[in-house]
């Protein structure tokens, strides 16, 4: 029993290393109000990341919904395809092994700037969402996995 304890209070003693910033530290305000329009804008076409079989998945006015009418597809998102939208991204949060920077980042970005392989580069003649290191909305995607917020009373 006493070894038990030994190997136990070991273990618990033993730290992971922690990013300074997690997924649940991200805020979701700042999500909603800057990161949501830009993945809206850029990736939620039927042929990408609107359509349900892509593992990051974005849900968009009139573009895919989650169980709206027909006649309800145009409606700013509700608030569950806005959770929706921002669970995907957490997913896509953490630096990914070979990459300096979360998928959420790595992805979109051209290769030859260090960006992870992208089918969509492949589907639009080799080009990839973010071209330029310094596009003011790749900026927003980093600051926001850096730890920004957004006062919460913000509107997109």
């Amino acid at each position: 029993m006493r070894r038990l304890a030994v190997i136990l209070g070991s273990l618990a003693a033993c730290a992971l290393p922690n990013p300074e910033v997690g997924e649940a530290d991200l805020d979701p305000a700042m999500f909603r109000c800057q990161v949501e329009p830009v993945l809206v804008d850029r990736c939620a076409f039927p042929a990408c990341h609107g359509n349900p079989d892509r593992a990051f998945r974005v849900y968009a006015p009139n573009r895919s919904r989650y169980g709206l009418p027909g006649d309800s597809q145009g409606d700013p998102l509700t608030e569950e395809e806005s959770a929706l939208n921002l669970s995907a991204a957490l997913g896509f949060a953490s630096p990914a092994p070979g990459y300096s920077e979360p998928l959420l980042v790595a992805k979109p970005l051209d290769e030859s700037l260090g960006g992870a392989w992208h089918g969509g580069a492949e589907q639009y003649d080799g080009r990839d969402v973010f071209r330029d290191a310094r596009d003011p909305e790749l900026a927003v995607l980093r600051v926001w996995l850096d730890g920004a917020t957004e006062d919460s009373s913000c509107a997109p």
